[in-house]
This record gives structure tokens, sequence and C-alpha cells, in this order.
């Protein structure tokens, strides 16, 4: 837990909270690091989806063309 907390209305000691608003803080600061988590792995999802929608398109083009591109580029 931080020493001090910042509001819109100013900074404050958390040691000068009551019981209850520690409390408050350690529930805050709870959500603020889940939100961060969840930011990321929806980071990591549209890295993911990008790249299955470039691989669609690749399939699609491939088989439109009559050709194996993947194939044609692999270390096979």
């Amino acid at each position: 837990m931080s020493n001090k907390i910042a509001l819109e209305i100013g900074e404050f000691s958390v040691a000068d909270l009551h019981e209850n608003g520690r409390l408050l803080v350690n529930k805050l600061e709870f959500v603020q690091s889940t939100l961060v988590e969840l930011y990321n792995k929806k980071a990591m999802m549209n890295r993911a989806k990008n790249g299955y929608i470039s691989d669609l398109k690749a399939e699609i083009i491939a088989n439109k063309a009559g050709l194996d591109i993947p194939a044609m580029f692999s270390d096979d």
C-alpha cells in the first residue's frame, strides 16, 4: 500500500485514515492493478486476433490463386 492517496480534492496520508478508509484504499489499488492486467490481456488478444486475420487472408488468397503460398516460403 502506498503512503499517500491522491484524489481530485487533494492528497492524503493513508496512515491518517480510519480502518475503513485504509480498507477502501486497498480495494482501490486492487481494482487499479486488475484494470492494468485486463488492459494488457486485451492488447495480447488483439495481437492474436490480428495474426489470425492475417493468416486467414493469406489462406483465402492462396485458395483463390490455387497456390500454397505458405508452403512456398517454409523451410521444409
